[in-house]
């Protein structure tokens, strides 16, 4: 997939689920708006985008893929308390930040 031009991008409120690698690699990606519908992130999804800085993972996410983030240096999470989301990231020893 070429995204090099890709910085920033909002998912359509009806997905449920990203698939495996969907945004592999994508160096130049800032920010991603997750819909608050999503359940899944599959493996990969997002791991080698370096400059990714910051991501929400919704409440209703209950499945990340292995190394979904993986690479992802400056990235931190917004979420909320209490979560999946929030016990992903402490289990898998990854930068949060909770929601206001």
């Amino acid at each position: 997939m070429n995204c090099d031009a890709l910085y920033e991008i909002t998912l359509p409120d009806e997905i449920t689920f990203i698939g495996e690698k969907a945004f592999w690699s994508c160096d130049r990606l800032l920010s991603v708006r997750l819909p608050k519908a999503l359940q899944r992130i599959g493996d990969g999804a997002f791991s080698c985008c370096h400059s990714l800085l910051e991501i929400d993972l919704p409440d209703r996410v209950q499945s990340v893929g292995e190394k979904a983030f993986s690479s992802c240096d400056s990235l931190y999470r917004v979420h909320l308390p209490d979560s999946f989301a929030e016990r992903y990231c402490r289990e898998n020893g990854l930068a949060f930040r909770l929601a206001d």
